[in-house]
């Protein structure tokens, strides 16, 4: 497979370094310690050598720059990726992130390249990784396919199946309907959330065992065949229509119920709360000129009690006090304004 994935940018930079080169990379890479002056020749002058004029000559024999480039790296404990051991090891790291995470085909190269760096591993040719990379991702998508399909009953499998039948009175196949999201607030919208839900339950898509199945890949799954021509199913052979369709379901139950939840929030707050919060107001803006005539009888009655409190040290009895008390409201007036206000 070509490296079509990889664009003209990433395959140019590719075992190069890609922009600004840092004072820590320089010192790493191209200046030489004492250990490997003892390991290659350098410059002439440095070794004493008096006619520098004899590097000019190191290209002559062909085999020479591999020679060294092998000396080096078995110096440093470089491996070649197409040493078995090697391969076996960079093959089951590409395989383990291909069955775990939803990664993008650039994104895996990017990890391999990684690895390989760590691992003191020489890298191969672009051509030679991307098609390693696009062979692993695509034998982790038919694992995928082969275990969810695996866990589909014949039942389940047939019923799915059922979703891209475009019934005689429709123009929509069943999983278009199913996909499609309550658009308005209002009651039939909420029935229809709640029927769309219990349909989609009913299907049984959730009592297939989805454990040690990477979430992420059935995540992906499923979006791939929501955001796509629900005719590409029919393309598709069984256990791979299968697969899709039963990550498809799952994803649209817990959808379903969300957009179940959202709309019956919504219909709370803006036909039950609302109008609820706007009557109370109303209510309490018609009861204000009361609760304000209640609020002075009480300020009237709290006023003399504060005085003839002041003044019960100098022989102020019960009886004057009452007497204050009722010149100043009524009883009547007293208890309804108590009523008011406690209310």
């Amino acid at each position: 497979m070509p490296v079509e994935f990889l664009s003209d940018d990433q395959v140019a930079v590719y075992a190069q370094f890609a922009g600004p080169v840092s004072r820590a990379e320089l010192e790493r890479f191209f200046f030489l310690d004492d250990r490997d002056l003892e390991l290659v020749d350098f410059v002439a002058t440095q070794l004493g050598i008096v006619g520098g004029s004899v590097l000019g000559s190191y290209a002559e024999r062909s085999k020479t720059p591999y020679e060294h480039r092998w000396e080096i790296a078995q110096a440093y404990g470089y491996r070649r990726l197409s040493a078995p051991g090697t391969a076996a090891e960079f093959r089951s790291f590409l395989t383990a992130r291909a069955w775990t995470l939803a990664e993008r085909p650039t994104q895996l190269f990017d990890q391999g390249v990684a690895w390989i760096r760590a691992e003191r591993v020489l890298l191969p040719g672009v051509s030679v990784l991307a098609r390693l990379v696009a062979e692993v991702r695509g034998e982790a998508g038919d694992r995928l396919h082969s275990v969810l399909a695996g866990r589909v009953s014949a039942e389940l499998g047939r019923g799915l199946d059922g979703l891209r039948a475009v019934p005689a009175d429709s123009l929509s196949s069943g999983l278009e309907r199913l996909r499609r999201a309550p658009t308005r607030a209002s009651g039939p919208e909420m029935v229809r959330a709640l029927e769309r839900a219990a349909e989609i339950a009913g299907l049984g898509a959730g009592g297939v065992d989805l454990r040690e199945i990477a979430a992420g890949r059935v995540e992906v799954l499923a979006r791939q065949c929501l955001s796509s021509d629900p005719a590409m199913l029919r393309r598709m052979p069984e256990h791979r229509r299968w697969a899709t369709l039963v990550a498809t379901a799952g994803a649209l139950r817990v959808s379903a119920v969300d957009d179940a939840v959202d709309l019956f929030s919504v219909l709370m707050a803006t036909k039950l709360i609302g109008p609820a919060v706007r009557a109370s107001a109303k209510d309490r803006m018609r009861s204000l000129p009361q609760l304000r005539r209640s609020s002075v009888s009480l300020a009237a009655a709290a006023k003399v009690m504060l005085e003839c409190s002041e003044v019960q040290s100098a022989g102020l009895g019960p009886a004057e006090a009452r007497a204050r008390l009722q010149a100043a409201t009524s009883r009547e007036r007293l208890m309804a304004a108590v009523a008011t206000v406690g209310g």
